[in-house]
């Protein structure tokens, strides 16, 4: 654990990963595109914290924007293919 993060508060980040990868690993590319931040509030169950605790709301997202971002540069940077990436760099990138 960290040495400045409180024990309950670190566990709680490993636990919200840990959530998100159980809700993204059984889609497939095309789905983790179309994923929206308002179904991952939804999936975690964080709709309460969107208007009581952004902080909150911009660290559970934090995985989802990461995770757009890097489709869109390997559609980018590897592939050469603007086309597939479409929108995922604005998309991340208004996500909070």
């Amino acid at each position: 654990m960290g040495k400045n993060i409180r024990p309950d508060l670190e566990t709680s980040f490993y636990k919200l990963g840990y959530e998100f990868g159980k809700i993204i690993a059984p889609k497939n590319l095309d789905e983790v595109k179309n994923f929206q931040k308002d179904e991952l509030s939804a999936e975690l169950g964080l709709e309460h914290l969107i208007k009581t605790s952004p902080v909150r709301i911009k660290c559970a997202l934090l995985s989802l924007k990461a995770l757009k971002y890097g489709i869109y540069s390997y559609f980018v940077e590897k592939m050469n293919d603007t086309e597939a990436a479409g929108n995922l760099k604005e998309e991340a990138a208004s996500l909070y």
